[in-house]
Order: structure tokens, then C-alpha cells, then sequence
């Protein structure tokens, strides 16, 4: 299958943002278009707008043709699998920066400064655009793939806690945080994909 990106990106405070991402093969996106999938993430890395006119309405945001990364590819690999037209992509914070480190450093400060939580989706402030993600998403899986770093686990137990666990899919480590989707080695990158086939194929048994 052939897949296209859309994604809204927003500035705030001199930083850039991003807080919904469309992965799907339907050349003509209408507002009942259906998705076969949820991801939530840890936050959008490398992903970037594409300088073109291509543009599609998605829960009442603008989203622009997006350039798709490492990471969205391996999400497209599941996607090809189970025969699935359309993902939404969701991240614990709307923050781009590709390196863990300065993202880190990025969010302790937004955290304390006046943006204050709502750099999250699963922020209490931003409540009713998270239900209204979550509603049009239906009843489909949702893979959890939002990364190990320890110092995200409330966030991370947040994000969770807005679901049904047996929707949720995901590799978990010993500290119940689960793992992204891009590990290192091409191997592992593989055994992710095969895994969360796996889940999603027993889910749907």
C-alpha cells in the first residue's frame, strides 16, 4: 500500500509543535473517513511539513502533507500487514525534538513556564479534543509505543488510563513502559513489527 502523512503543526513560545498525525492510503479524505488504528507515541521527532499545497481537514484542524519518518514507517509495515487504510498518530506531548535529551530539557520547561501541561494531548485542559480523537477512533486497537524514558512514567500511566485495557497493544519493559517502535538494530525492528502483529491478530481472535 502506498500511504500519505498529514499533520498539524502548530508554533507556541518560539518552539514547534504537532499534535495529530494522519497515516492513511485514501487519496480523498472526508470528514467520515474511518480509522483502523490508533498509535500514541512519546512525541513527534523528526516529522515535518512538506512545502506543498496538499492540505486535508482532520478534527476540525488544517494538517499538511508531512514528510513521513523512520518511525511512521514502521507503523506503515503494520499497517500494510493487517490490511489497515488509515492510523492517527497521537503523542504524549506535542513537542517536536528528534533528540530524547534536548526533549527532555524542552519539556521540564514548558511544564513550569505559563504553557503549563496542555504541551499534552492527555492533559486535563485539553480533555474534550482528546475525546473527540478517541471517539472518532471508534472502537479500534491502540498501540502504545511512547518509549522507556522513565522520567515520561506519569505521563505514560496518564495516556493509559484513557483507554480500555484490552484495546491497549505494546511492548512493555520491567517498569511497564513500552517500547518505540524504532529500536537500533534492524532485527529488533522487525521483532517490534512481528510482535505487535501478533498482539494485534490474537486481540482479534
Amino acid at each position: 500500500m502506498k500511504y500519505k502523512c498529514y499533520g498539524h503543526f502548530y508554533p507556541l513560545r518560539e518552539l514547534s509543535f504537532r499534535d495529530v498525525l494522519l497515516i492513511s492510503d485514501v487519496e480523498n479524505i472526508s470528514d467520515n473517513f474511518v480509522v483502523d488504528l490508533l498509535v500514541v507515541m512519546m512525541n513527534p521527532g523528526s516529522s515535518e511539513p512538506l512545502n506543498t499545497n496538499d492540505k486535508i481537514t482532520v478534527f476540525s484542524k488544517e494538517c499538511v502533507l508531512t514528510k513521513p519518518d523512520n518511525t511512521q514507517s514502521q507503523v506503515m509495515e503494520v499497517m500494510t500487514e493487517n490490511g489497515y487504510g488509515t492510523a492517527v498518530v497521537i503523542n504524549l506531548s506535542d513537542v517536536r525534538e528528534p533528540k530524547s535529551s534536548h526533549f527532555s530539557r524542552k519539556l521540564k520547561g514548558l511544564s513550569f513556564g505559563s504553557v503549563g501541561e496542555k504541551h499534552s494531548l492527555f492533559s486535563e485542559q485539553r480533555y474534550e479534543e482528546l475525546s473527540g480523537i478517541i471517539d472518532k477512533c471508534g472502537s479500534c486497537p491502540v498501540i502504545f509505543a511512547s518509549g522507556v524514558n522513565y522520567k515520561l512514567r506519569f505521563l505514560t500511566r496518564e495516556a493509559i488510563s484513557k483507554f480500555e485495557d484490552n484495546r491497549i497493544i505494546g511492548i512493555k519493559n520491567l517498569k511497564d513502559l513500552f517500547y518505540h517502535p524504532l529500536p537500533r538494530s534492524k532485527q529488533k525492528q522487525e521483532e517490534w513489527v512481528d510482535e505487535i502483529n501478533r498482539q494485534i491478530r490474537h486481540s482479534a481472535s
